[in-house]
């Protein structure tokens, strides 16, 4: 039972080092290469049961005999906390001196405050910027990200 247990988590953080995101097929090949190397024979015996289990589980689905990460899978490895991330764009937004209706520079912000995330916080800014524009924070409009009347006065109140 350890054995699987390892085999398991070994596939998630397979998925978390390639900066897998929702959809996006196991490199099952890359995973023997690299990460079965090192795998005694009883590891090595439950790499498809561990699958299996991850795919009863929801975390991967398989289709055509390949196994792809859910919403489900992507959150047990990134996580759902992404409020740290938030506080980052929007103190992005005030280190700029963003005014209502300034423009999110996604090119600065990653060349500096995403430049010290782990592949974790990196997959979350999109789903932050959600979150800021669900809470009425950030405005989306053609692609882009604008700071709303009510971001304005959280960020300087």
């Amino acid at each position: 039972m350890a054995a699987i247990k390892k085999v398991k988590q070994d596939i998630l953080d397979y998925f978390a080092k390639n900066n897998a995101g929702v959809g996006h097929s196991f490199n099952a090949r890359g995973f023997g290469f690299t990460v079965m190397l090192s795998y005694t024979q009883s590891e090595k015996e439950v790499v498809l049961s561990a699958m299996e289990e991850l795919a009863s589980e929801e975390l991967v689905e398989e289709r055509n005999g390949s196994h792809f990460l859910t919403q489900a899978g992507y959150d047990r490895i990134y996580g759902t906390g992404f409020e740290h991330v938030q506080r980052d764009i929007l103190d992005f937004f005030a280190k700029n001196g963003a005014r209502v209706s300034d423009s999110f520079n996604a090119r600065a912000f990653m060349h500096t405050t995403m430049l010290h995330y782990t592949p974790e916080e990196r997959h979350a800014v999109v789903p932050a910027m959600q979150e800021l524009v669900g809470a009425g924070l950030v405005e989306e409009r053609n692609g882009s990200h604008f700071l709303t009347q009510a971001g304005f006065d959280h960020i300087y109140e």
